[in-house]
């Protein structure tokens, strides 16, 4: 459906159960590799440069826990995907 516009997004991120001090990555992929703009969400609100397809903890905290989507854009056409959970224990 979302072909006809110009993307479509092709994976959404996993969900991760992780021990703190992990290293997890969320990750999102289109169908169209350039003109695409991203924005990472945790809970709801924007997270502050997070704009690529892909959101990597080096080493995950118990404040990292919560709820994280994508919001991918171009082509005048903006598409949310999926919801991942990040439980740190």
């Amino acid at each position: 459906i979302c072909e006809s516009i110009g993307f479509s997004t092709t994976s959404n991120p996993d969900s991760y159960r992780a021990y703190e001090g992990a290293f997890i990555e969320l990750t999102v992929s289109a169908s169209e590799s350039t003109g695409l703009s991203y924005q990472w969400y945790k809970d709801g609100e924007a997270i502050d440069g997070a704009a690529s397809s892909r959101l990597y903890f080096s080493s995950v905290t118990m404040d990292d826990a919560g709820e994280y989507y994508c919001v991918v854009s171009g082509f005048g056409h903006t598409e949310t995907c999926d919801t991942a959970v990040v439980t740190v224990i």
